[in-house]
């Protein structure tokens, strides 16, 4: 029985721990190429955000422009209806 231990090869410890850290060392630059990834597309995102919020404050001073000079309390928020209290 001892025989049949002696024949089989083995791995040293050593080589396992390599190997294991190599699969280590895969699976998180994986990560990294995902969250990359990830990151482009939010920042993707933002810009077309603030985009959007170009368009939508010109369109807001727009309408502010337009509008009749007698109204200037319509035109203007009042503090109670802001969100910066928040």
């Amino acid at each position: 029985m001892r025989s049949e231990l002696a024949d089989k090869p083995r791995i040293p410890a050593e080589r396992a721990s390599d190997a294991s850290k190599d699969a280590m060392v895969r699976a998180l630059r994986q990560r990294v190429t995902t969250l990359e990834n990830e990151r482009q597309q939010l920042l993707a995102r933002i810009d077309q955000l603030q985009q959007r919020i170009e368009v939508l404050y010109g369109e807001l001073y727009a309408k502010r422009g337009a509008m009749p000079s007698g109204l200037p309390s319509a035109a203007k928020p009042s503090r109670a209806t802001t969100h910066g209290d928040r």
